[in-house]
């Protein structure tokens, strides 16, 4: 094998091990690619994916177990850069590593029409207009009118008692602090007297 060939192979060997070393940082160590997953989709304001169980099938997960939530389930799909998600700690609820900042870059929401429904496993898609009109939302508050303005007065009147024992309990301690004031000037004026007796004595 003569110079020029070992060099050649020298440099196709180099050429190898820095691709290789190139492709381990990027997915590897930075983990600069794109994940494709399945999260939950709100379906009063989303158009949602819509996956049904099956009542025919037998496998765990698809079969049907007579509980809405776990029989229907309403999913987006999300684009992430994989090194900008979260790890998140066992057990916490309220961590949330599938979901898209605000001008996060390498992120997007894909949502349910007809041209991509098959493509991502749905049966079909959701409306939320229609969804909205079939499942109404729930009020928070359940009192209306007149329940709920006593109930608020109600809420209202310790603090008014509580803020006119505050004022009767100051007026007391101004009253307190005048009477001893007022009883601390006979002894303010009696002890000049004293002193004359004593000089008068001294005197004698």
């Amino acid at each position: 094998m003569d110079r020029k060939t070992k060099i050649f192979w020298l440099i196709v060997i180099a050429l190898i091990f820095l691709s290789i070393g190139a492709t381990f940082y990027r997915y590897v160590i930075k983990k600069d690619y794109i994940i494709e997953a399945k999260v939950d989709c709100d379906p009063y304001r989303e158009p949602c994916f819509v996956w049904n169980c099956d009542p025919l099938s037998e496998e765990e997960g698809e079969q049907c177990t007579g509980d809405e939530e776990d029989d229907v389930w309403y999913y987006k799909i999300i684009n992430k850069n994989a090194g900008r998600i979260s790890v998140c700690a066992e057990g916490d609820e309220e961590c949330e590593p599938f979901f898209c900042g605000e001008n996060e870059p390498d992120c997007e929401f894909v949502f349910c029409n007809e041209e991509n429904r098959e493509e991502f496993g749905a049966q079909l898609c959701n409306d939320p207009m229609i969804y909205r009109a079939a499942n109404p939302e729930e009020a928070e508050d359940d009192c209306e009118g007149e329940e709920c303005e006593e109930s608020e007065d109600n809420a209202e009147e310790p603090m008014e008692q509580s803020t006119q024992d505050m004022i009767l309990s100051e007026a007391e301690g101004l009253r307190e602090d005048d009477d001893s004031k007022q009883g601390a000037l006979p002894i303010a004026q009696e002890e000049p007297a004293k002193e004359e007796t004593v000089e008068e004595i001294a005197e004698e």
